[in-house]
């Protein structure tokens, strides 16, 4: 029997103490665990100054901050690093045994952005990557909608196996290693219904066509129409939706405030 390395900061070890129903579960599974995970935090003594070293980049890992908190039985840590070009900050909590309690972003800008989304005042000019506004709006969906027992949907991320065909397909779309056959949608029952979200119409007819070949029944939801020639696929059970009209009645006049301001962004 294999016993896991205290003081490791992994998705799996995050996700044992959290429900996939928490608000953050979206965000951190998007954190750079590639590099968190290689990081020692073993206490006694401190490595203050680390190195992260990939094939083709190497990058220096910091910690900024040390606390031993001696009433709850805990260690706590400050550090940061820069991930292609973009500098990164983290605390996390270790229990005295060496099990990741927490770990958080610091200091994130977008999620800066998210909380501003439902401001009648946001304003300015915003640019970002099509995929981290794509991530907001995925995150602003299932934090916000309350899926009735009508829905009979299961907790929203769930992993779900695919096809080694849908794998390959994906790999191309996303330019990315998809882990042992696996996708998360933001809504899914099972493989009668999967139903995805998309910041564009063009984005969910791509990934759609991939997607629909997995389940019985799936909905490509969108927020910006920049394809409004096209209504519906006949060929693969396939329903492309406006996410604003598809969950009218779970969302509130501030939801629907804060999907017009995400529009608003200019996207790369």
């Amino acid at each position: 029997m294999s016993v896991k390395a205290p003081f490791k900061a992994t998705f799996a070890r995050w996700l044992s103490s959290h429900e996939r129903t928490h608000k953050e579960y979206y965000s951190r599974k998007h954190y750079p665990w590639g590099i968190l995970s290689k990081i020692d935090f073993t206490p006694n003594p401190l490595v203050y100054e680390q190195l992260f070293v990939t094939s083709n980049h190497e990058s220096p890992i910091t910690f900024t901050g040390f606390e031993n908190d001696e009433n709850e039985g805990r260690y706590i840590y400050e550090l940061n690093f820069v991930r292609e070009h973009e500098h990164l900050k983290f605390r996390t909590v270790f229990s005295y045994e060496g099990e990741l309690i927490t770990i958080f972003r610091l200091q994130d800008p977008i999620q800066k952005i998210y909380r501003s989304l439902w401001s009648n005042k946001f304003g300015g000019k915003v640019t970002m990557d099509i995929k981290k506004g794509e991530s907001m709006l995925r995150q602003l969906i299932v934090d916000q909608v309350q899926l009735g027992e009508e829905w009979n949907i299961v907790s929203g991320y769930e992993t779900l196996d695919i096809t080694e065909q849908l794998r390959d397909e994906l790999l191309k779309l996303k330019a990315k290693k998809l882990k042992k056959g696996h996708i998360v949608v933001p809504f899914s029952q099972e493989r009668n219904l999967w139903i995805n979200i998309f910041l564009t119409k063009s984005r969910a007819m791509r990934f759609g066509l991939a997607e629909s070949t997995q389940c019985q029944e799936y909905h490509a939801l969108y927020l910006i129409d920049d394809h409004p020639s096209f209504q519906k696929s006949d060929l693969l059970e396939i329903k492309y939706v406006d996410v604003k009209r598809y969950f009218h009645r779970q969302l509130s006049l501030k939801d629907l405030q804060a999907l017009r301001n995400l529009e608003e962004i200019t996207y790369l």
